[in-house]
């Protein structure tokens, strides 16, 4: 049977999952602006809370008798797979993103521009932080790159990545056949916008969960965070300290 009301806010679960976080120790994420942050050199486009949400959620799910099997879709720079390796150092990180070549305009009179490296980029901020042992780049379309994972393989999925509704559609679907059943989905930027409408994001996780017979779950605080658990909400994610599933 379809889901009719998908759409549930927890506003003291956000506060009370942010602030559980920050009271803990100080992760060491630097706001750049309203949109973006940085965690040890490495940037990208999370708030800070969104930031404090992923390595919440992956706190729940890492421990040290088992490797956490992590994929992301959407990877960028590198932000959000360095959060989840600081967090979790036990874990296989599979990274999938198109990595493309970027060209920034040239000024006046100016030679053409080197294009930018975005997957050079992208391992330069991995070497870094030393934890090319646990990082795995998949550099491509994410339709074809995340069969390279075995269904219900994956402990925690993230999308942040192909925003038209066609495309979420796709990720979903093929990231939800990867994860175990318990495993956690979280998906970004699954926004209401400013005229009430859903963003395409969100337009998808709503067509998704209603397929799947699935609740989706706003964070609340954060850019348009939702999270979904394969097989329910499970005990492990509703018993820990920094979650109050009402």
């Amino acid at each position: 049977m379809a889901v009719s009301q998908p759409i549930i806010y927890f506003p003291f679960l956000s506060w009370l999952l942010l602030q559980s976080v920050s009271s803990v120790s100080d992760p060491g994420i630097i706001v750049i602006n309203a949109g973006r942050s940085e965690f040890k050199g490495v940037e990208g486009a999370l708030t800070r809370n969104d930031a404090l949400t992923l390595k919440a959620f992956i706190e729940t799910k890492c421990n040290s008798e088992n490797i956490l099997r992590y994929a992301e879709v959407g990877s960028y720079l590198g932000l959000s797979a360095n959060i989840v390796a600081d967090t979790c150092p036990q874990s296989l990180i599979f990274c999938h993103d198109l990595f493309p070549m970027e060209e920034s305009l040239p000024e006046a009179s100016a030679p053409p521009p080197e294009p930018i490296n975005m997957l050079l980029r992208f391992w330069n901020g991995i070497k870094n932080n030393n934890i090319e042992n646990i990082i795995i780049p998949m550099r491509g379309k994410s339709e074809i790159t995340l069969q390279i994972h075995d269904n219900e393989s994956l402990d925690f999925g993230f999308i942040d990545g192909d925003h038209s509704y066609d495309g979420a559609l796709i990720d979903l679907k093929l990231m939800w056949s990867k994860l175990k059943i318990g495993g956690l989905l979280l998906i970004h930027d699954a926004v209401i916008l400013e005229d009430g409408t859903n963003h395409y994001v969100r337009q998808a996780v709503i067509k998704f969960s209603d397929e799947v017979n699935t609740k989706f779950y706003d964070i609340e605080g954060t850019w348009g965070l939702v999270i979904m658990t394969k097989g329910g909400m499970n005990e492990e994610v509703k018993n820990n300290a920094a979650f109050k599933w009402n």
